[in-house]
């Protein structure tokens, strides 16, 4: 299911629109109205998410995926949901820090109905939420010195969310002319390069195992230790359209009760100069990175998958097994 962002057009309609409104992030929530709202709160603070509904019919649930961005991209650290009772309702979902704590820096909420973004809340996590400014005759006593340990802070960058963190609609058609190219670059000549019946070939990560024909995939590889796999497969349907081939990939995989959540970012690039959509997406656990790769009337799936804490890491491995990818009939 291509995962779209609700909007409300305007026009005649012969009934109410599901809607979400009047999104709130408070302290605290009482007979239905938000209590201490703000946008910045200490790291021990209970996160409570209220919200209006109007239009959904009671016992639709409503679910949201709490995200910590950073530069390195958007970290799910949690997930609640809610179940409507009433066709106009107050309601909220709320999430308790962990036990050291929220970790600083801006946090995003998504609310979800059927697996399509429905609304967004955001708030920040500071040790310093208590006042929007110092008064002038604050003690400087108690504030950290040069030398003063930061190792529980969030790096500075973490505080800015990336332009990326966008739910898009369904993959747009890629441009060539404008998309970004994964270079090709010769393997070395002692590399393995392992070849698919699809076409593609390319350069494992060094020192993972490649496994071949497993369960309708037709080349898996994994490290030899720690977590991760990049699998390469064969798409199903016409191969001419990156973005076609992405949202019957999304069918199967994203949404309520699949394997991934959400889309967190996508982009239109060429491999080895076929037209190509990658795109990251977000599970409980987990990070995929997924290129769809449109080599003439075939179509491509090429995804690495990895435990959101070493995303960075995988994600860097993944790319850099994709310059080397070659294409042939």
């Amino acid at each position: 299911m291509a995962l779209v962002v609700m909007c409300l057009i305007g026009g005649t309609a012969s009934a109410q629109a599901p809607a979400i409104s009047s999104i709130v992030v408070a302290r605290g929530v009482t007979a239905g109205r938000p209590v201490d709202p703000g946008t910045v709160f200490p790291p021990d603070a209970k996160i409570f998410v209220t919200f209006q509904t109007a239009g959904l019919a009671s016992g639709t649930g409503v679910q949201s995926v709490w995200y910590l961005m950073s530069d390195a991209g958007p970290a799910a650290v949690g997930d609640a949901s809610v179940t409507i009772t009433a066709q106009k309702s107050a309601a909220d979902v709320s999430l308790a820090p962990p036990g050291t704590g929220w970790r600083e820096g801006d946090y995003r909420v998504v609310l979800l109905i059927d697996s399509e973004q429905a609304g967004v809340a955001k708030f920040t996590i500071t040790r310093q939420s208590g006042a929007t400014a110092p008064p002038a005759t604050a003690p400087t006593t108690t504030a950290p010195t040069a030398t003063a340990p930061t190792t529980t802070a969030a790096p500075a960058t973490a505080a800015k969310p990336p332009a990326t963190f966008v739910f898009t609609p369904a993959p747009p058609k890629p441009t060539p002319a404008s998309a970004p190219a994964a270079t090709a670059v010769a393997p070395p000549a002692s590399a393995s390069v392992v070849r698919t019946p699809s076409g593609f070939s390319a350069t494992p990560p060094d020192g993972w195992s490649v496994s071949r024909d497993v369960a309708g995939i037709d080349v898996r590889m994994t490290p030899a230790r720690g977590d991760g796999v990049i699998e390469v497969s064969a798409a199903t349907g016409p191969g001419a359209d990156p973005a076609s081939i992405a949202a019957t990939w999304e069918t199967a995989m994203v949404g309520r009760g699949k394997l991934f959540n959400v889309r967190l970012r996508g982009d239109p690039m060429t491999v080895a100069g076929a037209r190509a959509y990658v795109a990251v997406y977000a599970g409980a656990t987990t990070y995929c990175k997924a290129v769809f790769i449109a080599a003439g009337d075939r179509g491509i799936i090429v995804t690495g998958v990895f435990a959101i804490a070493n995303f960075t890491a995988g994600e860097r491995l993944f790319d850099q097994m994709l310059r080397t990818a070659m294409l042939s009939r």
